[in-house]
């Protein structure tokens, strides 16, 4: 068994995958797989898979559902003991050859994360210590520095592929109720691991109605309630997104549900 399976899905996005390969191929070893799931990509994606020569990568390329269907595919060929989801795009900060995960016990362990905007400049963002309390608030828990031991996804099941934005918000709200199992969580925040930039869907404001509701049914399912907040906020985000400086109206609105 691998100590760790790094997991990307992609979909033509050959330029994203690149730079994620870059990031990560000092890390691959006896003890850390690369596991590519392609979409059926059609931009030259599937050509340079199958460029890289590395014994330490698997990859296939079908058509996915959407994003969490390629992801579990992910996790159903993997055979690390941790799984770490960087999707095209995304990269590493750290040779994970570096990070000692034997040694952990913990079911998640999770590490921090440097945010970037489209012109690859820092946003200055921190994740507040023991941030997954706060679950039922808001969605806050990046995947892209968050290992996962491979049998937590045996015990609450994988992502729910229902889900086209928030399948991950809703795995992790599965994880924190779940009476079962008592999963043990350890917090790396002092760590920076990786980096992504802000140009997904769930950064695209004109989105932020059908997050709001993925996000509404997610709370309700799990915590039989709805953070009114996060929901006034996300119609914000979606109404400025049609006015000229709407940047500067999210911020200030976020910063005033700060208080």
């Amino acid at each position: 068994m691998k100590e760790i399976s790094i997991i990307t899905v992609v979909r033509n996005d050959k330029e994203g995958l690149i730079n994620t390969y870059k990031s990560l191929k000092n890390s691959l070893s006896d003890k850390i797989e690369w596991l590519v799931i392609d979409g059926a990509s059609s931009d030259g994606t599937l050509d340079f898979i199958k460029e890289i020569s590395s014994s330490y990568l698997k990859w296939i390329s079908e058509v996915d559902k959407n994003m969490y269907d390629a992801m579990n595919k992910g996790i159903i060929k993997s055979s690390g003991r941790y799984l770490l989801f960087l999707n095209a795009g995304d990269m590493l900060k750290e040779n994970l050859t570096s990070i000692n995960i034997e040694e952990k016990s913990s079911d998640l362990i999770f590490y921090n994360i440097e945010k970037l905007d489209i012109n690859n400049n820092k946003i200055h963002w921190t994740l507040p210590s023991g941030f997954l309390t706060q679950i039922s608030e808001l969605p806050i828990v990046p995947h892209q520095s968050t290992f996962i031991k491979r049998d937590v996804f045996d015990k609450v099941g994988l992502y729910n592929d229902e889900f086209r934005y928030l399948g991950d918000y809703d795995f992790f709200c599965r994880v924190v109720c779940n009476k079962k199992n008592k999963f043990r969580y350890k917090y790396c925040l002092e760590k920076t691991i990786a980096s992504f930039v802000c140009n997904g869907i769930t950064f695209n404001y004109r989105f932020s109605l059908r997050l709001m509701k993925e996000c509404a049914e997610i709370q309700k399912r799990y915590f039989n309630k709805i953070n009114k907040k996060m929901i006034v906020l996300y119609m914000l985000k979606y109404l400025s997104s049609y006015i000229p400086g709407h940047l500067l109206i999210v911020n200030y609105m976020r910063n005033f549900f700060k208080h």
